[in-house]
């Protein structure tokens, strides 16, 4: 018989063998635990890397241009502030969990990163439509300001200019403003200058309309500056032979062009300059009509087909008419009643007072 021998020595070793495998086992299991999230990181990685790439930008959208800068320079930096660790001391599941950790950590990183990526592509196109809004009023601003220039409407520019230039200061000022900051830091601040962008353009949205109305207005009174004079003319030729009035038809219709332009960016004069056209139109028709009757004449009679033309009245009384012939023209009524007893002798007006038709 064959007699067998224990071996102490070699049983040790064999189970310390065994004890190892198994750790190596554990560790190479742990390894390849830990391949698939620096895998998964580094696809994530990647994959921001390319989503800012992709981007292009103008410099001349401020905003988006310096945040695309300032996620070019975080993208570069991918493990901010991982904590340090005692490798001496710690064991392979306290190693696998503090990595795991960081790895969540840096995967979070590039998530406000991609998340930053998506909303600075709308923030650029609020950028856009902002930048857009702005050159356009911006130049209306200047424009109105050069043409804007008689009482009250040159106050309604400044006002518009005061507008436009806070608007600009205040995107300036955030321009400025943009640092750089953390990822998640960096998403609530692109939150803030959206909204602001789209407060910048309300604001620019509400004021244009304090143009269009100055010019409505100004449209509206220079049309029935014209009709009055051609209506008038046309009372006048009734009665009394007016020839050449060509010259006065000839600046009524350069007026009308001018003041009939839907859009004030497009008018090339200046409102002096056309009131100045008025007042040369006017002398013309003081000229012309002299033969025949006398300018504060005239001017009375023209008040008349003002006030019930433009206010579609059939009459006034006298009394109404010598108040409004005082403070407008600074006729007194005793003159007043003169005129219109002249006016209405020679059929231009009615007693009552109304014009002759």
């Amino acid at each position: 018989m064959e007699a067998f021998y224990f071996n102490p020595k070699l049983y040790l070793m064999s189970s310390q063998k065994t004890e190892l495998d198994k750790i190596f086992g554990t560790i190479e299991n742990k390894i390849k635990e830990l391949n698939k999230y620096f895998q998964n990181l580094t696809q994530t990685q990647e994959r921001t890397e390319q989503e800012i790439r992709d981007i292009a930008i103008d410099a001349k959208n401020r905003i988006s241009f310096s945040l695309l800068e300032i996620l070019k320079q975080l993208i570069k930096n991918p493990l901010p502030e991982l904590q340090p660790i005692a490798y001496k001391t710690i064991s392979l599941s306290d190693l696998s969990q503090h990595i795991q950790r960081e790895i969540s950590s840096i995967n979070l990183h590039f998530q406000n990163l991609l998340n930053c990526v998506t909303f600075l592509r709308d923030l650029l196109a609020d950028e856009r439509l902002f930048l857009s809004t702005f050159e356009e009023n911006d130049m209306l601003r200047e424009h109105v300001l050069s043409i804007f220039n008689i009482k009250e409407y040159d106050e309604v520019a400044e006002k518009f200019n005061s507008v436009i230039l806070e608007v600009k200061n205040e995107y300036e000022k955030n321009v400025k403003e943009i640092t750089l900051q953390d990822a998640q830091t960096l998403l609530q601040k692109m939150k803030n200058l959206r909204s602001m962008l789209k407060s910048l353009a309300e604001k620019i949205e509400k004021a244009k309309p304090l143009i269009d109305k100055a010019w409505s207005t100004y449209t509206k009174e220079s049309g029935k500056y014209i009709d009055n004079i051609e209506y008038t003319l046309e009372l006048l030729k009734k009665h009394y032979t007016i020839s050449n009035v060509k010259e006065i038809m000839a600046g009524l219709k350069k007026i009308r062009e001018n003041v009939n332009i839907k859009e004030i960016r497009n008018l090339k004069l200046k409102l002096n300059e056309i009131e100045q056209m008025k007042n040369q139109i006017h002398q013309i028709f003081y000229e012309l009509i002299k033969p025949v009757l006398k300018e504060e004449e005239i001017k009375l009679l023209e008040l008349v087909v003002k006030k019930t033309k433009q206010e579609e009245r059939e009459w006034l009384s006298d009394q109404e008419l010598y108040q409004i012939a005082s403070s407008e023209l600074s006729i007194q009524p005793e003159k007043a009643d003169k005129i219109l007893q002249k006016l209405i002798e020679q059929g231009l007006l009615k007693k009552g007072i109304s014009l002759s038709f």
